[in-house]
Protein backbone atom coordinates (compact mmCIF):
# COMPACT_ATOMS: atom_id res chain seq x y z
CA UNK A 1 0.00 0.00 0.00
CA UNK A 2 1.24 3.58 -0.72
CA UNK A 3 1.79 6.22 1.58
CA UNK A 4 -1.39 8.16 -0.24
CA UNK A 5 -3.48 5.46 0.37
CA UNK A 6 -3.10 5.86 4.43
CA UNK A 7 -6.04 8.61 5.08
CA UNK A 8 -8.75 6.51 2.85
CA UNK A 9 -7.96 3.06 4.45
CA UNK A 10 -7.95 4.74 8.45
CA UNK A 11 -11.30 6.60 7.41
CA UNK A 12 -12.39 2.99 6.00
CA UNK A 13 -11.47 1.30 9.52
CA UNK A 14 -13.10 4.55 11.89
CA UNK A 15 -16.34 4.02 10.09
CA UNK A 16 -16.25 0.26 10.62
CA UNK A 17 -15.49 0.54 14.19
CA UNK A 18 -18.27 2.03 15.63
CA UNK A 19 -20.76 -0.50 13.42
CA UNK A 20 -18.56 -3.45 14.95
CA UNK A 21 -19.41 -2.12 18.60
CA UNK A 22 -22.91 -1.67 18.46
CA UNK A 23 -23.63 -5.33 16.57
CA UNK A 24 -24.70 -7.49 19.32
CA UNK A 25 -26.78 -10.87 19.90
CA UNK A 26 -30.17 -11.05 21.59
CA UNK A 27 -29.02 -13.36 23.82
CA UNK A 28 -26.62 -12.93 26.70
CA UNK A 29 -24.78 -16.28 26.98
CA UNK A 30 -23.28 -15.50 30.36
CA UNK A 31 -27.16 -15.13 32.01
CA UNK A 32 -29.52 -18.15 31.70
CA UNK A 33 -33.38 -16.31 31.25
CA UNK A 34 -34.86 -19.41 32.93
CA UNK A 35 -36.63 -18.12 36.23
CA UNK A 36 -35.78 -21.08 37.55
CA UNK A 37 -32.25 -20.86 37.19
CA UNK A 38 -32.18 -17.29 39.36
CA UNK A 39 -30.01 -17.22 42.24
CA UNK A 40 -32.23 -14.82 43.77
CA UNK A 41 -36.15 -14.05 44.43
CA UNK A 42 -37.61 -11.14 44.56
CA UNK A 43 -41.26 -9.97 44.75
CA UNK A 44 -42.85 -6.73 43.24
CA UNK A 45 -42.71 -3.38 44.96
CA UNK A 46 -39.43 -4.48 46.99
CA UNK A 47 -35.29 -4.04 46.82
CA UNK A 48 -33.08 -6.57 45.89
CA UNK A 49 -29.30 -6.86 45.66
CA UNK A 50 -27.29 -8.71 42.73
CA UNK A 51 -23.63 -8.97 41.75
CA UNK A 52 -22.39 -9.72 38.45
CA UNK A 53 -23.25 -12.72 36.77
CA UNK A 54 -26.76 -13.09 38.95
CA UNK A 55 -30.25 -13.07 38.07
CA UNK A 56 -33.27 -12.26 40.25
CA UNK A 57 -36.91 -13.77 39.47
CA UNK A 58 -39.47 -11.61 39.98
CA UNK A 59 -42.15 -13.66 41.72
CA UNK A 60 -44.55 -15.67 39.36
CA UNK A 61 -44.28 -12.92 36.81
CA UNK A 62 -41.89 -14.89 34.71
CA UNK A 63 -39.55 -11.20 34.61
CA UNK A 64 -36.28 -12.06 35.23
CA UNK A 65 -33.41 -9.35 35.91
CA UNK A 66 -29.86 -9.99 35.59
CA UNK A 67 -26.65 -7.67 36.53
CA UNK A 68 -23.64 -7.88 33.74
CA UNK A 69 -21.59 -5.54 35.89
CA UNK A 70 -20.35 -1.76 35.68
CA UNK A 71 -19.44 -0.61 32.51
CA UNK A 72 -17.83 2.55 33.91
CA UNK A 73 -17.42 3.77 37.60
CA UNK A 74 -16.67 7.73 38.10
CA UNK A 75 -18.55 8.14 41.54
CA UNK A 76 -16.71 10.51 44.18
CA UNK A 77 -14.81 8.32 46.64
CA UNK A 78 -16.56 8.65 50.05
CA UNK A 79 -13.19 10.09 51.44
CA UNK A 80 -12.85 13.26 49.44
CA UNK A 81 -14.78 16.26 48.62
CA UNK A 82 -16.35 16.77 45.07
CA UNK A 83 -17.85 19.23 43.25
CA UNK A 84 -19.95 16.07 41.09
CA UNK A 85 -21.45 13.04 43.24
CA UNK A 86 -20.24 11.07 39.80
CA UNK A 87 -21.76 8.28 38.09
CA UNK A 88 -22.31 4.59 37.47
CA UNK A 89 -23.41 2.79 34.55
CA UNK A 90 -24.55 -0.03 34.95
CA UNK A 91 -25.34 -3.62 32.85
CA UNK A 92 -28.77 -4.59 33.79
CA UNK A 93 -30.53 -6.90 31.09
CA UNK A 94 -34.11 -8.16 31.32
CA UNK A 95 -36.04 -11.01 29.60
CA UNK A 96 -39.27 -12.70 30.17
CA UNK A 97 -39.51 -16.43 30.92
CA UNK A 98 -36.81 -17.83 28.48
CA UNK A 99 -37.31 -15.36 26.22
CA UNK A 100 -34.22 -13.19 24.92
CA UNK A 101 -32.63 -10.93 27.09
CA UNK A 102 -33.18 -6.98 26.21
CA UNK A 103 -29.97 -4.69 27.60
CA UNK A 104 -30.16 -1.64 29.42
CA UNK A 105 -27.76 0.82 30.68
CA UNK A 106 -28.78 2.35 34.10
CA UNK A 107 -27.60 4.56 35.99
CA UNK A 108 -26.85 5.46 39.80
CA UNK A 109 -26.88 9.06 39.27
CA UNK A 110 -27.52 10.13 35.75
CA UNK A 111 -30.68 9.23 33.61
CA UNK A 112 -31.92 6.48 32.90
CA UNK A 113 -31.95 5.73 36.84
CA UNK A 114 -34.95 3.41 35.54
CA UNK A 115 -36.21 0.85 32.64
CA UNK A 116 -39.40 -0.24 31.66
CA UNK A 117 -39.89 -4.09 30.23
CA UNK A 118 -43.02 -5.86 29.92
CA UNK A 119 -44.72 -3.82 32.08
CA UNK A 120 -42.01 -3.55 35.33
CA UNK A 121 -40.46 -0.79 36.13
CA UNK A 122 -36.78 -1.75 37.48
CA UNK A 123 -34.49 1.29 39.05
CA UNK A 124 -31.19 1.52 40.79
CA UNK A 125 -31.05 2.05 44.32
CA UNK A 126 -27.90 1.95 44.94
CA UNK A 127 -23.97 0.50 44.32
CA UNK A 128 -22.14 -0.89 46.63
CA UNK A 129 -19.12 -0.54 47.56
CA UNK A 130 -18.45 2.71 47.58
CA UNK A 131 -15.66 4.13 46.18
CA UNK A 132 -12.19 5.25 48.47
CA UNK A 133 -9.35 7.40 47.00
CA UNK A 134 -6.35 5.52 45.52
CA UNK A 135 -8.30 2.35 45.42
CA UNK A 136 -9.82 0.29 42.61
CA UNK A 137 -12.93 -1.36 42.90
CA UNK A 138 -12.69 -5.00 41.42
CA UNK A 139 -15.21 -5.73 39.09
CA UNK A 140 -16.36 -8.98 40.70
CA UNK A 141 -17.08 -6.63 44.49
CA UNK A 142 -19.43 -4.85 43.38
CA UNK A 143 -23.43 -4.87 44.41
CA UNK A 144 -26.44 -3.50 43.05
CA UNK A 145 -29.56 -2.74 44.69
CA UNK A 146 -32.63 -2.37 42.29
CA UNK A 147 -36.08 -2.45 43.09
CA UNK A 148 -38.95 -3.67 41.00
CA UNK A 149 -42.59 -2.63 40.44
Amino acid sequence: MKPAEWPRVAIAIALMVPVAACSSSPADPGLDPDPGAATVVAEVGSTFELRPGQTARVGSSGLVVGFRGVASDSRCPVDVTCVWAGDAALRIPMAMRGGDWTPFDLHTTLEPRSATYSGFTVTVVGLAPDPRSGQQISGDRYTVTLRVE
